[in-house]
């Protein structure tokens, strides 16, 4: 399928993705216009002030996305408030620094004439400086908004929606014409307003151009808050549920939702491709931010409740669920019975050249090779060092690749051992080769519902639709509904709602 065909048969999807782009990109760029223009307003006027904040504001440019958001996360939650926040920050520097340059550059015959026939501060400002200073505030606006909607696209990585989605599920399923057509459209969008910026620009010296501008952003304005508050108007019973950037986790989401929306009158959200797993889902949860969300129990375990000892299944089980009431008022509710482990892959080259079977095998050879993996393996406690301490591993060198990539690398001889997941769709037909764990160092990863206590004492009908969910995907299952997605390219919720109708759960 082409990019141009999964735009068309999908163009409701996208538009409702375009919309929530703009509205983003809309409130950040009006907040950091307003914002901008005061604090470019201060410093001409307070020249002392400038480069303390023309410093900030470039040290603020200058801090990664991603970091950005690592920063927020904890203050501001996952969602657009989040995004907004950080959207805006980026968007400061040019609107500063042109409304200061503009106004620093209006010539000072004009304004000592404007005072001389006894114009006040204010009118001064408004009437002569500002009108005066347009054409390069303007030019500020300009990339300030072509910058805002392109980068907005990272905005998905936290849940707040936008074409980044698009973009991130394309990698999360391996699907590059989804990757593409998210990609695209942000960038036509980018071109089309910096046209339209470009024709405003070339009649901004007449005043009458102005004060349409003006007119113009103030009615953007009205309309953005009008959409604003349609959507925050929404009442009813609704819920969110939450999930990490995989196709595993996508379709066990889908699958819940589903089923909720089937046999009760609640309405779901749905909060997904969120990147960082348990480290950005459980703060969710927590702040209320999200009410459902798939864990696996080896996770809660071992990195959430920092637990060294891993009992028998049915012990782990009752603590995990003891010690989620008790310390975040979390229940799991809910166990799908598949065991999604975590397990090492070698590329068949490297198997066949070592005679690699097991993971004793492959730390006789590691200093060989090179590992890569996802970079939260490596900050997990059952993770990167844990693994080498216990196996003796010593790679040559080790890298970090994202989920979706892992294959690639391997395929492209960038890496020569990669951590895969047991229900991996992908496994299908790769060329490489899964070593047996054979000190058994993984344990079992379950995967199950956590639920807010709060969110299940408000509907406790959800109570019955996830205990639907106990053992109804075996290990096959699951490996063959992440293929779906993974190889074949199907949506999540397509495979999820055929799996289900296959159960006899839906009509």
């Amino acid at each position: 399928m082409s990019v141009i065909d999964i735009i068309i048969e999908r163009k409701g999807w996208f538009l409702g993705l375009v919309e929530q782009h703009l509205i983003l990109a809309g409130v950040s760029i009006l907040l950091a216009g307003v914002i901008g223009l005061l604090l470019g307003i201060l410093v001409y006027e307070k020249k002392s002030l400038a480069k303390v904040v023309l410093g900030i504001t470039n040290m603020l440019y200058t801090i990664p996305d991603i970091a950005m958001f690592g920063f927020l996360i904890p203050l501001t939650g996952i969602g657009n408030k989040t995004a907004i926040v950080a959207l805006t920050i980026y968007a400061l520097l040019p609107m500063v620094r042109n409304t200061y340059t503009g106004l620093d550059q209006v010539d000072p015959d004009i304004v000592e004439a404007a005072i001389g026939m006894g114009s006040t501060k204010r009118q001064l400002l408004l009437k002569i400086q500002l009108p005066l200073a347009f054409p390069v505030i303007l030019t500020g606006i300009r990339n300030m908004s072509v910058m805002t909607i392109s980068i907005a696209g990272i905005a998905s990585f936290i849940g707040a929606g936008g074409l980044g989605q698009a973009i991130y599920r394309g990698i999360a399923t391996n699907n590059q014409e989804l990757m593409l057509a998210g990609s695209i459209i942000i960038a036509a969008i980018a071109i089309i307003l910096d046209l339209l910026f470009g024709m405003w620009e070339q009649g901004v010296n007449n005043h009458r151009k102005f004060k349409r501008g003006v007119v113009l952003v103030l009615l953007l304005l009205v309309f953005l808050a009008a959409v604003i508050h349609l959507n925050a108007g929404r009442t009813g019973k609704q819920i969110t549920v939450g999930y990490d950037n995989t196709a595993e986790e996508a379709v066990i989401a889908n699958i819940l939702i589903d089923l909720i929306e089937e046999e009760t009158d609640i309405t779901v959200e749905e909060l997904g491709d969120l990147s960082g797993g348990e480290t950005v889902l459980l703060p969710a949860a927590l702040e209320g931010e999200i009410d459902i969300y798939p864990e696996y129990t080896g996770t809660a375990w071992l990195t959430i409740l920092k637990h060294t000892e891993i009992p028998d299944q049915e012990t782990l089980n009752a603590q995990l669920n003891s010690e989620y009431k008790e310390q975040y008022d979390l229940e799991w509710l809910g166990m799908y019975g598949f065991n999604d482990s975590y397990g090492l892959a070698v590329s068949n080259e490297a198997a066949e050249k070592y005679g690699l079977k097991t993971y004793s095998d492959l730390a006789e050879v590691s200093e060989n090779l090179t590992f890569g993996a996802e970079p939260g393996f490596y900050e997990r406690a059952d993770g990167y060092e844990g693994l080498c301490k216990s196996y003796g591993f010593k790679f040559k060198k080790h890298s970090d690749i994202t989920f979706s990539l892992k294959y690639d690398a391997i395929q492209e001889n960038k890496v020569d051992v990669i951590t895969v997941f047991t229900t991996d769709g992908r496994l299908s037909g790769a060329d490489v080769t899964v070593l047996e764990d054979d000190l058994e160092y993984f344990p079992k990863y379950l995967c199950g519902n956590v639920i807010r206590s709060e969110t299940l004492e408000k509907y406790p009908e959800l109570r019955s639709v996830l205990e639907q969910t106990n053992d109804l995907i075996s290990d096959q299952d699951m490996s063959m509904l992440n293929k779906q997605v993974e190889i074949d390219g199907k949506e999540p919720a397509a495979v999820a709602r055929e799996f289900l109708k296959n159960k006899g759960l839906l009509p």
